[in-house]
C-alpha cells in the first residue's frame, strides 16, 4: 500500500502512465471493489468525471458491479449521476438493468432524472424498469413525484405499450392502477390496445378494456383499434 501511495503521489492519480483510454485507476478500484483506494485516489485529485471509451464514469462501473459502497463514495464525491454513456444509458439505467432496488433508490434519492427530457425510449428509466419486467423497481420509480406532469404521463404511456407489446401482465395492472394514460400519446404513434390487437394478445386487451380504454379512438389515418 505505501508503494501504491507513493506511486499516486508522484503520477496522475486520473489516468494510467499509457493514457489509455479504456479505463482509469479510479474505475479499476471500482471493478475490484475497493472503496478505500477509491478515496485514497479521489484524495489525492483524481477526477471523478473522466470517462472511458464508451463514455463510461466510475459511477456506471459500479453499478455494472452492484457495487453499493462505491456507489455512495461516488455520489458523495460528486461523480455525475446524470452522465450517459455512448449508448445512452445513466448509471440509474444500469441500476435497474442490474435489477438493484437499494442502488436504484439511492440513486433517485442522491437526484438522479427519473423522468428526463428529451432522451429515447431506451434511456428513460420507466422503459428500462418495463423492459427487464422489474415491478419492485417500476413501482418505486412511479412514486417519485414530477413537477412535469406531462412529461411522467408521455413516459408512464410509453412503458405502458411496452408492457403490453412484451405481454408483462402485472407491469399492465401495476400502470394502469397507476393511471398511466391509455390512449395513443401522438397522433402517429400506436397505441397500447392497437399494441394488444396487433400482437392479438386477448389478456392485455381484457385488462386495457377494464381500464376504461376509448375503443373508438382513431390513429392519423383515421382507423380505430377494432379497424385494425
Amino acid at each position: 500500500m505505501l508503494l501504491v501511495k507513493a506511486y499516486i503521489f508522484t503520477a496522475d492519480p486520473s489516468s494510467f502512465p499509457d493514457n489509455s483510454t479504456t479505463t482509469t485507476p479510479v474505475m479499476e478500484a471500482v471493478k475490484i471493489k475497493c472503496p478505500y483506494m477509491i478515496l485514497l485516489l479521489e484524495s489525492y485529485g483524481a477526477d471523478l468525471t473522466r470517462t472511458d471509451n464508451i463514455g463510461r464514469n466510475a459511477l456506471h462501473h459500479a453499478a455494472l458491479g452492484n457495487d453499493m459502497a462505491s456507489c455512495i463514495i461516488l455520489v458523495g464525491k460528486n461523480c455525475p449521476l446524470d452522465k450517459r454513456d455512448d449508448f445512452g444509458f445513466t448509471p440509474l439505467v444500469l441500476a435497474i438493468k442490474r435489477g438493484n432496488l437499494e442502488m436504484v433508490r439511492y440513486l433517485v434519492k442522491s437526484g438522479a432524472a427519473v423522468y428526463p427530457d428529451n432522451v429515447p425510449l431506451h434511456s428513460m428509466p420507466l422503459i428500462a424498469a418495463t423492459y427487464f419486467a422489474n415491478i419492485d423497481i417500476l413501482s418505486f420509480l412511479l412514486s417519485v413525484p414530477e413537477t412535469n406532469e406531462r412529461r411522467k404521463d408521455m413516459q408512464m404511456n410509453y412503458a405502458l405499450c411496452l408492457a403490453v407489446h412484451i405481454s408483462r401482465e402485472p407491469l399492465v395492472e401495476l400502470l394502469i392502477s397507476e393511471e398511466a394514460p391509455l390512449c395513443r400519446w401522438n397522433a402517429g404513434d400506436i397505441s397500447p390496445l392497437d399494441f394488444a390487437i396487433l400482437d392479438d394478445m386477448h389478456e392485455m386487451a381484457s385488462l386495457l378494456l377494464a381500464g376504461g380504454v376509448n375503443v373508438n379512438e382513431r390513429d392519423h389515418f383515421g382507423y380505430t383499434p377494432l379497424m385494425h
